[in-house]
């Protein structure tokens, strides 16, 4: 589009110049405004087109953000993980980050007590 713009301008200028020693001022005067118009124009779209550029960029770093975040909370999770001492919490405390990690939905990860015996006889 700036090549077509500045063959435009080019093409205007001369012209410009060639009718300028024909005598014809309102000609002149046209394309002069023309050419104007024209890098205003080419001016505006560059213009539009860096906007969609930055709005772009700062989608990316917004969602590169947020990536980064996730990870840093996973690696910490996983290395919470290791601290814990109980086998069977631990499972089902790693199951549910992997489903976490993976945007299922999370189990109940409440732990079932084992029930208690109670003498016979007695209730």
């Amino acid at each position: 589009m700036s090549t077509l713009g500045g063959i435009v301008v080019i093409v205007g200028v001369t012209a410009l110049l060639w009718r300028a020693n024909a005598g014809d001022s309102i000609t002149a005067a046209a394309l002069s405004a023309g050419a104007g118009i024209v890098t205003n124009v080419i001016g505006v779209l560059f213009h539009r087109q860096s906007n969609q550029a930055l709005k772009h960029m700062q989608e990316q770093t917004v969602a590169l953000r947020d990536d980064m975040r996730k990870e840093r909370e996973a690696r910490q999770a996983l290395e919470q993980l290791k601290e814990i001492n109980d086998p069977a919490l631990r499972d089902r405390l790693r199951a549910g980050v992997v489903l976490q990690l993976s945007g299922a939905a999370l189990p109940n990860l409440e732990m079932e007590t084992p029930a208690v015996a109670q003498p016979r006889g007695v209730e």
